[in-house]
Order: C-alpha cells, then sequence, then structure tokens
C-alpha cells in the first residue's frame, strides 16, 4: 500500500537564497517569532522543508500556519523530524504570495497554538526537545495565552513559577510535586512557541530553587497573581 507523504519543494517558488549554512530549525524559528530576524528585511512567510519535502508554510507576522496535505502526516513528520539526531529540517523564505495562495487553498490555523500543540508531544520519550538539554534552565518571557494554548491543570502552576525564576526540569518538577515528563512537556512546548528562554547565567542556578522553596505563601502569591491577571 502507498504511503500519502508532502510533495517535494519547488525551489523555484521561494526567495532567492543566501549563500550562507542556515541557523538550526528551533532557533531560526524562534527568533523569527520574536521579531529579531526584521532587521534583516520584510520577509516574514517562509516554507517548512524536510528533506527535500513540503511540510507547511508559516507567516510569522500575521502568526498563521498552513500544514501541507495530507496534514496529519505533515504534523507527524514534523514532531519526528524535530527531535532527529540528524537536523533536517529548515525555514526556507518565500514570497508573501505564495502563502496567500496557499492559505486560500486549505483554512490557515494560529502559528503558536499549533506549535505549542508540536512541542507537547514530539518527545514521546520525555526528552528534552533539542537544543534543550536535562540540565537547561529555563524562564518564561511572557505569559502563554492560555485562551487559546492546550494546557493541563499543573501548567498554571509552571508558569507562576518560571514567570519568575530560571529553573531546569528537575528543579522544577521536585519544587511542585509534578510528574518530570509533565513538566518537560511544558518546556519544549513553551521554548519552540517562543514564550520560554534558556538562562545560562550560573547564579539563576544557585538562587531559583531556593527562592522558589521559601514556602508555600511565596508559591501562593505567584498563584494569586496569576488568577488575577485572567480575571482582569
Amino acid at each position: 500500500m502507498s504511503r500519502c507523504r508532502p510533495a517535494p519543494f519547488d525551489a523555484c517558488t521561494a526567495l532567492p537564497s543566501m549563500a550562507m549554512v542556515p541557523p538550526p530549525f528551533v532557533e531560526d524559528l524562534r527568533r523569527r517569532l520574536t521579531g529579531e530576524r526584521r532587521q534583516h528585511g520584510p520577509v516574514h512567510c517562509v516554507a517548512i522543508i524536510c528533506n527535500g519535502n513540503l511540510l507547511g508554510w508559516l507567516d510569522t507576522e500575521q502568526s498563521q500556519a498552513v500544514l501541507a496535505e495530507p496534514s496529519a502526516v505533515s504534523l507527524a513528520m514534523l514532531q519526528a523530524a524535530l527531535v532527529d539526531a540528524v537536523p533536517r529540517l529548515e525555514l526556507l523564505p518565500i514570497a508573501r504570495a505564495l502563502f496567500d495562495v496557499q492559505a486560500r487553498r486549505a483554512r490557515p490555523v494560529a502559528l503558536r497554538p499549533l506549535l505549542w500543540q508540536v512541542g507537547l508531544g514530539a518527545c514521546v520519550d520525555h526528552a528534552p526537545l533539542p537544543p534543550l538539554r536535562r540540565d537547561s534552565c529555563v524562564k518564561l518571557g511572557r505569559w502563554p495565552d492560555f485562551r487559546v494554548l492546550a494546557h493541563r491543570h499543573d501548567d498554571f502552576r509552571i508558569c507562576a513559577l518560571l514567570i519568575q525564576h530560571a529553573l531546569d526540569v528537575d528543579a522544577c518538577s521536585s519544587i511542585l510535586g509534578v510528574p518530570r515528563e509533565e513538566v518537560q512537556a511544558f518546556f519544549n512546548a513553551a521554548y519552540l512557541s517562543g514564550y520560554a528562554h534558556t538562562d545560562t547565567d550560573p547564579a539563576a542556578r544557585l538562587t531559583a530553587a531556593p527562592a522558589a522553596r521559601a514556602g508555600g505563601n511565596a508559591l501562593a502569591r505567584m498563584w494569586r497573581d496569576v488568577r488575577n491577571r485572567w480575571s482582569r
């Protein structure tokens, strides 16, 4: 029985490429989400390519995505390629007209919720999503929009802690009493979708965990802050 798979990408539809080695996929994606690539030009539309196969199209300015049909196959291939030991993914700039054509053929989906979903399910063995490592300290840069993101009950507690402190998975799991695999999935999703960043400051590792363990009152205050923010 033949397998359905996305068609090879037609390079003729892409913008002229620059003679340079593309950055790692996840880091390139994150820079585009945070707007760091805007200084290089107004190119906000890109195609997701995996070993020459087209998986979808992204518009980081409008925060939209269109998956190549069959979309379920493209999504599964993206999740598998993200954790592959051999890098196979790249983002190729395309003309906005091409994205608009695809958006008329298939209904676009919101980009960050899609990336959050991909991050939650990418590592079935509960491993860190590269370039994250087991000992990576992660901190939230802003509140994830849980009105549109898939979430579990403990995600709010993880969020309340990481908005204040940069912690690794083990420390976060220990402080909150949340299973490690659940915390790792949150780390993967938050990092891939651009809500979180790594903190390489050694002092953060030394001070974050004791500060969080200062007592139940401190964590309770953070949790009240979360509720207050969402009740406005």
